[in-house]
């Protein structure tokens, strides 16, 4: 695949999308073929490479009384050097 554009898949239940999402960003190893992301096997990818990709969970942290500015905040704690727009975008926008 070329680099640097968003991709989406769609295919009927059970087809194996969110078992390809999880090899790829590493949380789940492959039983078969080889795959690379930023030229390193996910599972074993170091940390650099890790915080260079964005995933959006299925679960997300939806608790009562949690608001979006505090999951943006969640999110963010992930990452060593969190992007610099996540804390202006915290201030400047209402998010639910």
């Amino acid at each position: 695949m070329s680099t640097n554009r968003p991709r989406s898949a769609s295919a009927d239940r059970g087809a194996g999308k969110t078992t390809t999402v999880e090899i790829l960003e590493g949380f789940r190893r492959a039983t078969a073929g080889e795959i690379s992301v930023f030229g390193s096997d996910p599972c074993h990818a170091p940390t650099s490479a890790r915080e260079r990709i964005g995933i959006v969970l299925q679960e997300g942290c939806r608790r009562a009384g949690i608001d979006g500015p505090s999951v943006l905040a969640f999110y963010a704690g992930y990452y060593r050097a969190p992007r610099p727009w996540t804390r202006r975008l915290r201030g400047s926008v209402t998010l639910s």
